[in-house]
């Protein structure tokens, strides 16, 4: 049976998420960044920068959505199962670090939209070797892991925890 991830509990949707895509940018990242190594030139330098920026952002916001947000909506689960005050974020409301990890979503999507018009779709040359065949195919999943990834967060997570907080506040 699967799980209908759009009207899962937030924290249920929450621990998906993270030991589900997180897990799997991270553990991917490190890897592709070995085999950008392993392809050498094949990998192309273009390619390679453009990679190692989406790293950069993406490890950065990985932290963030972990450390910050997360919890906070975590948080906000308990107050209604609990009946409790929800929290009092300092940055004033969940939607203002919600709307930074959607614009760093933005972002992400662009850079692997250029990386993917590059490479026409992660598709090798045909005389590439099996070195830059594996990483092309190792960025496609990555790509398509990454809608995923971004869908849930944009359409299921985030809306319904700025819906929560609205709620707990009486409005």
């Amino acid at each position: 049976m699967t799980t209908d991830w759009k009207n899962a509990p937030l924290p249920e949707l929450m621990t998906h998420i993270v030991s589900t895509h997180h897990a799997y940018c991270r553990k991917e990242m490190v890897r592709m960044q070995a085999m950008f190594v392993t392809a050498g030139s094949g990998g192309g330098a273009k390619l390679t920068s453009g990679f190692a920026t989406l790293c950069q952002a993406l490890s950065q916001h990985l932290a963030k959505e972990e450390m910050m947000l997360f919890p906070l909506i975590a948080k906000f689960a308990v107050a209604q199962r609990e009946h409790t005050p929800p929290p009092q974020p300092a940055f004033g409301s969940v939607g203002n670090p919600i709307r930074m990890m959607v614009m760093e979503h933005g972002e992400a999507e662009k850079l692997l939209a250029q990386m993917r018009d590059e490479t026409g779709g992660f598709v090798a040359p045909a005389e590439a070797a099996e070195e830059v065949r594996a990483l092309y195919d190792a960025l496609k999943a990555f790509d398509e892991d990454m809608k995923v990834h971004i869908e849930l967060e944009d359409t299921a997570l985030f809306p319904r925890a700025i819906a929560l907080e609205q709620e707990l506040l009486g409005g």
